[in-house]
């Protein structure tokens, strides 16, 4: 993978801990993807193995209620931001349902090539591991909180 993803990596949040070897064998097991406005990458309740990092664009995270018209946004994620880290975790469906609200260039991660890399350097899974936790706590926190407005406004 290009130099130039190897120093955008370094500004991705379940990375920042890596040095310059640690982000070299992450750029190499990724992969780039186009997708356009309005494009489902994901579906909850589905298989998936793919980690996302948006590069451009801008994706939401959603809940699908009762049809794709009722469904409750829970975040909206730009450049930088990653999504779908529960797949690369574990094998349950995912949780939520991913939108391209723009044109959107991703990074895509597949489980089986980050378990490869996790399994083959153990300092290097211990550190994105460590802020993957740290990332699902803080969206936990946050999508917990936003349903108690909901409840608080009668919206749920």
């Amino acid at each position: 993978m290009d130099r130039e993803y190897q120093n955008y990596l370094h500004s991705v949040s379940i990375f920042a801990d890596l040095n310059d070897e640690e982000i070299a064998k992450i750029a190499e097991i990724c992969e780039e993807r186009e997708a356009l406005r309005d494009d489902v990458l994901f579906v909850e309740h589905t298989e998936g193995d793919e980690l996302f990092i948006i590069l451009e664009g801008e994706v939401t995270i959603q809940l699908e209620l009762t049809s794709e018209e009722d469904a409750m946004p829970l975040i909206t994620l730009q450049k930088g931001d990653v999504f779908g880290e529960l797949s690369v975790v574990d094998d349950a469906p995912r949780s939520a349902t991913a939108r391209c609200l723009t044109d959107c260039h991703l990074l895509v991660l597949k489980r089986d090539d980050f378990d490869r890399v996790m399994e083959s350097d153990h300092t290097l899974g211990y550190k994105v591991m460590n802020q993957v936790a740290r990332l699902v706590s803080r969206r936990v926190r946050a999508t917990n909180q936003k349903i108690v407005d909901n409840v608080s406004w009668g919206m749920l």
